[in-house]
């Protein structure tokens, strides 16, 4: 199996310290200082306890045309870049790749799938606090690096969306609860927005995402 990682910030470093220190192939996509100091030192990752692990990804480049084509791309750059990025990235995806975007942002699964469309992209969620300490080397704060991938949730039908805000309704399949709805959160968050004369709604559903809204007289927040 290849892995291509983009970007080696503090979840991109160790996922490829991992990858690269039990021996599978690994190649990055990194720029600057950060890339000069590993191509001469290697990839220095520091965990929690102070253990540093030093590993050599199999291949290091800025320009990914020189990378083989991947298996798996893990995406680890900033949300607010990711259409842009995906023009970096194109080169090492061919049809089948599974692309992992690991970075803030709810659409980064959708918008990668519109860039690739003979790629699987799937979701992830990450729990690790990890940073860029030198050009070179990253620090683990905290005993915490889980990462939980799949395909996320099965998308709501669109005759339920003005549904959404009602109480049990996700989990009441037949709605026939007197009070039906998605949940208590969504419940409750609608109930604070109407006590501030705010206007809440179900803007539109993408892929697997339910993208909400809301509208807020500015002249009322302090």
């Amino acid at each position: 199996m290849k892995i291509c990682i983009f970007g080696l910030g503090g979840v991109g470093a160790y996922l490829a310290s991992r990858f690269t220190q039990h021996n599978i192939s690994t190649s990055c996509i990194v720029r600057g200082a950060h890339k000069d100091a590993i191509e001469k030192n290697g990839l220095k990752y520091i965990l929690h306890d102070k253990t540093e692990i030093i590993t050599h990804p199999y291949q290091l480049e800025s320009d990914a045309s020189k990378l083989d084509k991947a298996d798996v791309a893990f995406v680890c750059i900033k949300g607010t870049s990711i259409k842009e990025s995906a023009q970096t990235l194109r080169p090492v995806v061919k049809e089948g790749t599974i692309i992992i975007p690991v970075l803030n942002g709810v659409a980064a699964s959708r918008i990668l799938q519109e860039e690739f469309p003979l790629a699987r992209v799937l979701n992830c969620c990450t729990y690790i606090t990890s940073m860029i300490t030198n050009p070179g080397e990253v620090t683990q704060v905290g005993p915490f690096a889980e990462f939980n991938i799949g395909q996320g949730p099965k998308q709501i039908d669109e005759k339920d969306i003005n549904n959404i805000w009602d109480r049990y309704y996700k989990v009441d399949k037949d709605h026939k609860r007197p009070h039906i709805g998605s949940g208590i959160g969504l419940s409750l968050c609608k109930k604070i927005l109407e006590q501030h004369n705010w206007i809440c709604g179900c803007a539109a559903i993408v892929e697997t995402i339910l993208v909400l809204q809301f509208s807020v007289d500015k002249t009322e927040v302090n």
